[in-house]
């Protein structure tokens, strides 16, 4: 039982976001996909199966206020965590830029598709206002959880800038 702590924590973090600070995170539009990064990132540190499912439960956590759309999120967010696994496994991902490269266009990819699925009469105007902006801007909030995972970001090491 403890080994799927980390994912109900993880899960309660997504819902904590989506339900409580996703307004007030959002810029001109643009709002974290932590759901995506979330997926990316167990895809890039677990096993393939974790990705799958764990992408398939945030699915139905994102989805729960849209259920017309639960079906979508749900193989959305399970083929990104696929994707992102086999990406991982092809490329030899160990440096901080190619998991960032990883998460901004396993990010985009899904805002885009989500953007489709969402509202296909206004797809290019969603591609400039929401899609790109929004992969950018979860990226660099993924930028920020990879630097304190990796502890390149703690408490000492911003003092000692100071």
């Amino acid at each position: 039982m403890t080994r799927f702590l980390p994912y109900l924590i993880y899960l309660l973090i997504i819902a904590g976001h989506e339900t409580l600070t996703r307004d007030v995170t959002s810029i001109f539009g643009a709002s974290i996909n932590l759901a995506g990064i979330m997926v990316i990132m167990v895809a890039v540190f677990q096993t393939e199966m974790s990705a799958i499912w764990f992408g398939f439960v945030a699915g139905l956590v994102v989805s729960t206020g849209q259920v017309q759309v639960m079906g979508w999120y749900t193989m959305s967010l399970g083929l990104l965590g696929m994707a992102s696994y086999h990406v991982k496994e092809s490329m030899n991902i160990e440096s901080l830029y190619s998991r960032l490269a990883v998460l901004l266009c396993g990010l985009i990819a899904h805002n885009l598709f989500m953007s489709l699925v969402l509202n296909p009469a206004e797809f290019f105007h969603l591609v400039w206002s929401w899609a790109i902006p929004g992969g950018i801007y979860s990226s660099l909030v993924a930028w920020l959880i990879l630097m304190i995972r990796d502890g390149s970001l703690s408490p000492r090491s911003f003092r000692s800038i100071f």
